[in-house]
């Protein structure tokens, strides 16, 4: 492996968030398949479930930046920014996820579809929108706890130097 690469994947902020993602999913696999009793890797490309990679994932750089190197612009810029990724995951995407369901009824009302263009009939009467792709409050705070967390260990580890 070329020296730059290795120096980018053995950077710590780098590896937090490498590591904080891929035990953010498993986790997310895990929490579903105890619920539904069945391994559906599809769910790892939809939003929502817990807990929030989007959440985790920001958490982890923010707090990475921090422990590695304190308060600064950077780090302020990127809270800034995580503010904004997380207020998004349980805000916006949960409205627009809650929009979809009503949406989807709407969809199903033959009522509504026999009034339209046969063509947009025919195209709407086939679709589903995604309805869960928002975090509850809960999930998102169990993501910001695994990027505090992981981000901790990862930083402070003495075994990665």
């Amino acid at each position: 492996m070329n020296e730059t690469l290795y120096s980018i994947l053995m950077n710590k902020v780098v590896l937090s968030l490498i590591i904080t993602f891929i035990l953010t999913e498993i986790t997310k696999l895990s929490i579903d398949l105890w619920k539904t009793k069945k391994l559906i890797f599809a769910n790892l490309f939809h939003g929502g479930g817990m807990p929030s990679s989007h959440s985790s994932l920001v958490s982890a750089l923010t707090f990475s930046i921090l422990f590695n190197q304190g308060f600064s612009i950077l780090w302020l810029a990127v809270f800034i920014f995580s503010l904004v990724v997380v207020r998004d995951s349980f805000g916006v995407r949960k409205h627009a996820g809650e929009q979809a369901k009503v949406l989807n009824i709407l969809l199903k009302d033959q009522k509504i579809l026999k009034n339209m263009d046969a063509k947009l009939r025919n195209k709407l009467s086939k679709t589903k929108l995604q309805e869960h792709i928002g975090h509850k409050p809960i999930e998102t705070v169990i993501g910001v706890i695994f990027g505090l967390i992981i981000s901790l260990i990862i930083v402070k580890s003495s075994l990665i130097p």
